[in-house]
């Protein structure tokens, strides 16, 4: 037998190479369950055939004895020597993603065949198993239009009388023939070859591919093909279920599932209900089905799924595997199941999937059969319905009216941020996972789709067009910001639900992390929701964020002026509204460490749209209007208006060119640290200076802030560090540190410089093609890339801690809240990570643990 074909008994390895189907079978195998005959081919067969077109000939050789060593071990296990054989071909991939990947029933089928079911079993069951082995057959192994077929098959229903359901089948075979030249083949074998090149080929295609990229599996990981004998419900008790050790919607210790008596195929249903009330109530079988699923949870450690025919009054399981489970389930079952004994609470962290933590507050869809309109990155957990607004005009409209507000964009600009906290959710044309839009949703807790294909949006007849959909203004969508999708229409919601044991799971978490874990926030507000979240510090507080509503104007009055009165007006209003925003964020986190970013931005994210301010110009002239004050924004607008703004002057350079601004932003921070400190309060500011490529800027801007504290006539605590975000910063980190009392690496900037990417147009470039084949094992932006940036984090942090051991160290970029990446932040003795205020639970349950990203370097704990 060759090496890529194993009876099911009798694979070993991993599901990258036999897939989760094929493992789990041989688990429930192993396990003592009845499972049928089979064999498995393994990724490497089906990666072959996807090269080359065609099956190996070791393979092909052996497939007729496969298939009789199949015949006579079911013979062996019915005792039923008139059975008739039939095979299930079936993909087994490397991930769980039932229904994306063909699958062939019923193969070996034939008129004869067709006649001795019909003595085995009877005579309908025997004529739509035939009519659906054609149907079958034609739509997926000779690709007949769907359409042709369903205006056969679809008018047969069980009321259909026999001779009716055989010429539906005998109109199939005419279409097939008709449409591809060749019938189909009267052998076995022949039919399992076309099968399996088949289920194959389904891996190339569009539903798979979905799958695929959503999960970020390479070019090179194929799946597997299982092929099994075919399980037929035959008898008065028989019938197709799904069964659950435990609830998959909230965890309960009851087994849940769905059994259709008398049904011939799986109706796909999420409507799960105790089994012990359906037609198996009181059964042997259901007795044996409960005794599996509890040893197969206890061998996973997880909540266990097995789906199962009963034929003949014979229990056949034909699928083994963990629970797809909803948020509140996952975390319920894991702690459940360490208080039971079955798994430790070590276990029961490590099997908790990190965004069920960021997304078990938020709000979902409910079950649908609706077609998602596109898809993009689900940027920000959550499920939102509104309607349509294209501009913070059309969002203040639809809040006055009590409607809830999408707003669609083709990305978020500074002027939209005030409106964020408000609207329902977010659709954005441009950026993805990463991007700065995904960033400032994810902090403010607003459900997100970034980067949504297909979409243009045409703002002055207030359209959308979506594929071949066009939505106006004020039509409703709705949108998924954990899965990507976007849908026309008003769909409905779950309630949110928080689930008993998160905080007992998080209490575990806290007992075995050893680093912190701080949140990012972008506006004052947010640093209550660090505090809530048990955050222990606030790691970026990105102060361009605040400039908003009210203080957009202040900037922009600032930058557009030349009026060195009003300027200094201009500054001073920005003084005081900067230290009413200081003062907050120290109350919220008095007692805790707070990371003031200094301005970052390069100063043109503060200024409106060049066409936009043309296209009022023309429009004020038109209407004889004065168009003296909007040619003194468009000459601002020119003036800092920079080819590559992202490497441009922002940051210490903008401190540097334009000192008044940062001294501004220090005098109000150290007025709100003396405000706490007279009001009995205990602030902790840490003031950082972002890009610092070079010592020499560090000490420039370090004077000035010592310079103003001696001012300030009082002792004041204030620590002043940098943000590592340039590969020369890290090459040169021993000279900064000391100069720095902290380094906070930003992560998202230092993969822009390291790597030469741009976070907000890299995904939509080519980013996803690069990781379809395997040049990028993951998004960069997403997971860090350990090799390169990772290395240059590294090497930071030996240099630094060589000339200054007291240095704290900590991680502010999106990295800090994915599981991969933290662990090996934790590797390299980074101190902290912080994140958006929502994902600080999954960071709390993932700092202590290494990911795949350790294995990769042979680090373990």
């Amino acid at each position: 037998m060759p090496a890529g074909l194993r009876p099911i008994q009798s694979i070993d390895g991993t599901s990258d190479q036999w897939g989760v189907l094929a493992c789990g079978l041989n688990r429930l195998d192993r396990l003592g369950a009845p499972v049928p005959p089979g064999f498995v081919l393994s990724a490497s067969v089906s990666r072959r055939f996807l090269a080359r077109g065609e099956l190996d000939h070791s393979i092909m050789a052996d497939l007729p004895q496969a298939i009789e060593t199949i015949r006579l071990q079911l013979e062996g296990a019915t005792q039923d020597p008139s059975r008739p054989l039939l095979l299930s071909v079936r993909g087994s991939a490397p991930i769980t993603m039932p229904t994306k990947m063909d699958t062939v029933l019923s193969v070996g089928m034939t008129p004869e065949i067709r006649s001795r079911i019909a003595a085995w079993s009877d005579d309908r069951t025997a004529a739509m198993i035939w009519l659906r082995f054609v149907s079958g057959y034609a739509r997926t192994i000779r690709r007949v239009a769907g359409t042709r077929i369903a205006q056969i098959a679809d008018l047969v229903s069980d009321a259909s009388s026999i001779a009716a359901i055989d010429e539906a089948a005998t109109q199939v075979i005419s279409a097939i023939i008709d449409e591809t030249q060749r019938p189909i083949p009267e052998g076995i074998t022949d039919q399992a070859v076309e099968a399996i090149e088949a289920v194959c080929a389904s891996w190339q295609r569009s539903p798979a591919r979905q799958v695929r990229t959503r999960h970020g599996l390479l070019e090179n990981q194929t799946p597997a093909v299982v092929v099994h004998a075919m399980v037929i419900p035959k008898g008065p008790s028989a019938g197709v279920g799904v069964s659950f050790s435990r609830s998959p919607t909230t965890g309960r210790p009851t087994v849940m599932g769905s059994f259709d008596s008398g049904a011939l195929l799986p109706v796909d249903t999420q409507q799960w209900s105790a089994l012990a009330d359906s037609g198996l109530a009181g059964t042997e079988k259901l007795e044996s089905l409960c005794a599996i699923l509890d040893a197969l949870e206890r061998d996973l450690g997880s909540v266990a799924r097995v789906d199962f025919v009963v034929e003949d009054d014979r229990l056949w399981c034909i699928d083994g595997r963990p629970a797809d489970l909803e948020p509140t389930a996952s975390i319920a079952s894991a702690v459940d199941l360490a208080e039971e004994g079955v798994i430790s609470q070590q276990q029961a962290l490590l099997g908790v999937d990190p965004d069920h933590l960021e997304t078990v507050a938020a709000a979902r869809l409910s079950p649908h059969s609706e077609t998602a309109l596109t898809y993009g990155s689900g940027a920000a957990p959550g499920a939102a319905s509104g309607v349509i607004c294209l501009d913070v005009e059309a969002v203040d409209e639809a809040t006055a009216r009590n409607l809830p507000a999408i707003l669609v964009t083709r990305e978020i600009r500074p002027e939209d941020i005030v409106s964020l906290g408000s609207v329902a959710g977010v659709l954005a044309d441009r950026g993805g996972k990463a991007s700065h839009a995904a960033l400032v949703t994810r902090g403010i807790g607003t459900p997100a789709v970034i980067g949504a294909s297909n979409m243009s949006i045409n703002v002055p007849d207030r359209l959308v067009s979506i594929g071949d959909s066009v939505l106006s203004e004020g039509d409703w969508i709705t949108l998924d910001g954990t899965t990507g999708e976007v849908f026309a229409g008003n769909l409905r919601l779950k309630k949110r639900t928080i689930p008993e044991g998160i905080k007992t799971l998080l209490a575990w978490a806290d007992q075995w992390r050893t680093l912190e874990v701080w949140g990012n926030v972008d506006n004052p507000a947010a640093a209550a929701l660090v505090r809530s979240a048990k955050g222990e510090g606030v790691g970026l507080a990105r102060t361009e964020h605040m400039f908003s509503g009210e203080q957009l104007s202040i900037v922009r009055q600032l930058l557009t002026t030349t009026d060195q009165r009003a300027r200094s007006a201009a500054l001073g209003e920005l003084e005081d509204a900067q230290i009413g925003d200081f003062e907050t964020l120290l109350t919220s986190m008095d007692g805790l460490p707070v990371v003031v970013r200094l301005l970052d931005p390069p100063l043109h994210e503060f200024l409106p749209d060049r066409i936009s301010i043309l296209r009022d110009i023309r429009l004020h002239a038109t209407q004889g209007l004065d168009t003296a004050p909007l040619e003194r924004i468009e000459r601002a607008v020119s003036h800092y208006e920079e080819s590559n703004p992202m490497l441009g002057m922002r940051g210490v350079r903008l401190a540097i060119v334009m000192p008044e601004i940062y001294r501004v932003q220090v005098l109000a921070a150290l007025e709100a640290v003396r405000r706490r400190l007279d009001a009995g309060g205990n602030p902790q500011l840490h003031l950082m200076v972002p890009l610092v490529g070079a010592v020499e800027e560090l000490t420039v801007v370090r004077n000035m802030i010592e310079e103003e504290v001696h001012q300030a006539g009082r002792l004041l605590e204030v620590s002043v560090g940098t943000m590592i975000e340039l590969p020369r910063a890290a090459l040169v980190a021993d000279a900064i540190a000391l100069q720095s009392d902290f380094f906070s690496f930003g992560t998202n900037d230092l993969t822009q410089t390291t790597l030469g990417m741009s976070r907000d147009d890299a995904e939509e470039a080519f980013l996803r093609t690069y990781i379809d084949r395997g040049l990028l094992a993951a998004n960069p932006f997403q997971t860090l890339d350990i090799d390169g940036v990772g290395q240059l984090m590294k090497m930071a942090i030996t240099k630094a801690r060589a000339v200054n051991p007291e240095i704290q160290i900590g991680v502010c970029g999106e990295h800090g809240g994915d599981t991969d990446s933290i662990a090996f932040f934790h590797a390299i003795g980074v101190d902290y990570v912080s994140c958006s205020p929502p994902r600080i639970s999954p960071s709390r349950r993932t700092s202590r643990y290494p990911g795949r990203c350790m294995n990769r370097l042979g680090i373990s704990f």
